[in-house]
């Protein structure tokens, strides 16, 4: 076990409102967060480190005294979004929707610099920060059967969301959706 302690501290604001006879709703949400890790130093899952010799018998000098708390940039610091529905007749579902959320990075502690005796830390992925857009209509024939036009990332913010992923391009669809 390390000593290593992780605190993510946030606040969520999120509200709900119907208006115009339950024609038009509106979501909104927005969630404010903090990571801070506590005791961390690189050498945690080090052989040579913490009096624990590696291979041969090396250990990183100056190990014992690496542990720092620091504000960790591993998760957004603010993400949220919306929905906005609009049904100007009992048939037809317009809607509107997006998220944002801010950049973060990911590091990896793989690198070890054995000459100089201590770990490199390297990015392992650093996230862009970004918004998407996304929409809906959908025209309800029948109980089971709807005709509906998509778009998702209208603003063509192409980057990838999470590590190791793959860019989201901007993607319109039309199509049936059939219950049966």
């Amino acid at each position: 076990n390390i000593q290593l302690n992780v605190i993510q501290r946030g606040m969520t604001f999120s509200v709900q409102a119907n208006m115009l006879d339950n024609k038009v709703m509106f979501r909104p949400n927005i969630t404010v967060q903090q990571t801070e890790a506590k005791n961390y130093s690189p050498y945690y899952n080090d052989l040579g480190a913490f009096d624990q010799p590696g291979p041969g018998g090396y250990t990183f000098s100056g190990h014992k005294d690496s542990v720092v708390d620091f504000d960790s940039d591993f998760t957004p610091d603010v993400f949220g979004g919306f929905n906005l529905i609009y049904r100007p007749i009992e048939k037809l579902d317009i809607g509107l929707s997006g998220y944002y959320y801010s950049n973060y990075r990911l590091t990896t502690l793989a690198n070890r610099d054995l000459n100089a005796g201590h770990v490199v830390e390297t990015t392992a992925d650093a996230i862009d920060g970004k918004f998407l857009l996304n929409t809906y209509i959908g025209f309800n024939i029948s109980n089971n059967f709807t005709v509906y036009f998509s778009g998702r990332n209208l603003l063509n913010q192409s980057s990838p969301e999470g590590f190791g992923t793959d860019n989201i391009e901007n993607q319109l669809l039309f199509g049936l959706s059939l219950n049966y």
